[in-house]
C-alpha cells in the first residue's frame, strides 16, 4: 500500500472510498471524506487489508462555494453560456433577415447541372439582395479568404449553407439563392456588401447592375467590384 492511494471495501462500507494515510505495526489507518461533513478515519488491522481493494475512479468532491459561485451559468453568466447567446443572437439575426429580406420564385429561378440562379424580371440596380441563410459557428483562428463570416460581439461568425436541394425531384434541402450566384470570369451583375442588423454585421449579395429577365447572377470579382456597399436594416 502507498500513502494516498485509494481503496475500497465494499463489505464493511459500501461505495465509500478511502485514502491510505499510514500504518503501524499491527494496523493500517485510512480517511474518508464525505461530500458534506468532516472527515472520517478508522483502522484496519493487516489480516481484514485481503478484503480492500485499490479504487481507480476519483472520490466524490463538493465544488468549492467561490468556484460554483464563478462558473454557474444562472448565477454569474459563465463565459461558456454568454458565448452560447451570443452565437443564438447572431444565428437567429442571420435567420430572421433572411426571412425580412426574402426572394420568391418570381424574383429568382434556379437551374441544376451545374447549379445557377437566375433573375426572372427586370430588376433595378441596388434592388435584389440575398442573404446567406445558414448555420453559424465562431471563428476560433484568423478568418480564411474566399468564406462567408458575420461580425458581431467582436467575433468572426463562419456562416455555412444548409444542405442545398440540387435534385428537383426530391423534396430534401434548401433553396438558398446567395449559395447559387457563381464568381464571374470577367464582370459580374452582383456584388458583395454588408448590412448591419441588430449588432451584426452581414454579408449578402447585391445586384450592382439593373438584371433582365432570365439573366444569370454572377458575382463580380473582387478586384472589380467597388468596396463593400454598407447599410444598417432594420431587425
Amino acid at each position: 500500500m502507498k500513502q494516498g492511494q485509494l481503496y475500497t471495501c465494499s463489505k464493511e462500507h459500501g461505495n465509500k472510498i478511502w485514502t491510505f494515510l499510514d500504518s503501524s505495526a499491527s494496523k493500517v489507518k485510512f480517511s474518508h471524506q464525505p461530500v458534506f461533513g468532516p472527515a472520517e478515519s478508522i483502522e484496519v488491522e493487516f489480516e481484514k487489508l485481503k478484503e480492500w481493494k485499490v479504487c481507480k475512479s476519483a472520490p466524490p468532491e463538493k465544488c468549492h462555494h467561490l468556484k460554483a459561485l464563478a462558473h454557474m451559468a444562472v448565477a454569474n453568466g459563465s463565459a461558456i453560456v454568454a458565448l452560447e447567446l451570443q452565437k443564438a443572437h447572431v444565428q437567429k439575426t442571420l435567420l430572421q433577415v433572411c426571412v425580412d429580406q426574402m426572394v420568391g420564385p418570381e424574383d429568382v429561378a434556379f437551374s441544376n447541372h451545374p447549379n445557377l440562379v437566375w433573375s426572372v424580371k427586370k430588376v433595378k440596380k441596388g434592388a435584389l439582395k440575398l442573404f446567406p441563410a445558414g448555420t453559424v459557428t465562431k471563428v476560433k483562428d484568423t478568418p480564411v479568404g474566399g468564406k462567408h463570416y458575420i461580425k458581431a460581439f467582436g467575433h468572426h461568425w463562419l456562416v455555412q449553407p444548409f444542405k442545398a436541394l440540387t435534385d428537383f425531384k426530391k423534396g430534401e434541402g434548401v433553396l438558398a439563392p446567395f449559395w447559387w450566384v457563381k464568381s464571374a470570369d470577367n464582370e459580374g451583375n452582383m456584388q458583395l456588401a454588408e448590412a448591419t442588423v441588430d449588432g451584426c454585421k452581414i454579408p449578402y449579395l447585391v445586384n450592382c447592375t439593373p438584371l433582365g429577365p432570365e439573366e444569370m447572377l454572377v458575382l463580380e470579382k473582387p478586384e472589380n467590384a467597388s468596396s463593400a456597399k454598407k447599410q444598417k436594416l432594420k431587425a
